[in-house]
């Protein structure tokens, strides 16, 4: 899994809800190889706004912070849509 074009993607389509020093901060953090650090920023800008993500980009987080052993990294409280 690419990391950096992983969490650039969602950063993309949840921009909208944060604010664009966050979106550019969380941009240069993955391109700068500071994924780690990126994907928790991420997960809490997500949290924090309180969003709806799709199950597929659940899954994605959930793959990215299991691969990189990121166990400080919360999801737990991640809203998901339901099925349709």
């Amino acid at each position: 899994m690419n990391y950096e074009t992983e969490i650039i993607s969602i950063v993309k389509i949840y921009q909208r809800q944060f604010s664009k020093d966050r979106v550019k901060s969380i941009i240069e953090l993955a391109q700068n190889n500071e994924h780690g650090i990126a994907l928790e920023n991420l997960c809490s800008e997500i949290y924090e706004h309180n969003l709806l993500i799709t199950r597929d980009d659940f899954n994605k987080l959930k793959q990215m912070i299991d691969e990189m052993d990121l166990s400080s990294v919360n999801i737990g409280g991640l809203r998901v849509k339901p099925i349709s």
